[in-house]
């Protein structure tokens, strides 16, 4: 009897196994499965990048116009633009001197259209936060309107002044100037519509 028992078991053990082994499909049929997946998120991966890049920029004579106009002695003057290709990928460029030599400092205004990868690679403030005094001044980062990250650099060794606010995760607002000059260009950046500027396209 017992041995019809154990006999019955070692079938049902059997057809389990059976069962499994027919369920399951083999490790190299798993393996081509899982690779498939990755190739297909590998390809939608670079659709989703191609997309991004191929964002057409602005307009520089646009950008031009956006610019600050400034206030006296700061008035924007040899006002300038350019579209600039490199790899295929275009970035559109507008600037403007304000005030006369010794005191002056100019604006760029920087479109990089899809491209956010070259923001976060070029500038690096846009992900980071700092505060920090230093030997030749200080340099920090904070918000301007609220919303748009600002990154600013005072360098009394090489008496340079520097601003920068990123909008829209494709727009830099870059001012540079003299060591005295930083109240002044800021208060020009600062006058800008950056939410106006964010949704541009």
């Amino acid at each position: 009897m017992w041995r019809k028992v154990v006999l019955l078991l070692l079938l049902a053990i059997m057809a389990v196994q059976v069962g499994c082994s027919k369920a399951e499909p083999p490790k190299a049929q798993k393996a081509a499965d899982l690779a498939e997946e990755m190739e297909k998120q590998r390809r939608e991966a670079e659709e989703a990048e191609h997309k991004r890049y191929a964002v057409k920029p602005v307009d520089f004579k646009r950008l031009c116009e956006m610019l600050p106009a400034g206030k006296e002695p700061y008035v924007r003057h040899d006002v300038g633009g350019q579209v600039e290709t490199n790899a295929g990928e275009q970035t559109s460029k507008a600037w403007a001197l304000y005030g006369k030599e010794p005191h002056q400092f100019r604006i760029d205004l920087i479109d990089f259209a899809g491209a956010k990868k070259k923001i976060d690679e070029a500038y690096w403030w846009t992900t980071r936060s700092v505060d920090q005094k230093l030997k030749s001044g200080y340099e920090k980062t904070g918000f301007v309107q609220q919303w748009y990250k600002s990154y600013e650099r005072l360098n009394t060794e090489k008496k340079t002044s520097q601003y920068l606010v990123c909008a829209g995760e494709r727009f830099i607002v870059s001012a540079e100037g003299g060591e005295d000059e930083m109240e002044h260009l800021k208060a020009a950046v600062h006058s800008m519509d950056f939410r106006k500027l964010a949704d541009t396209k």
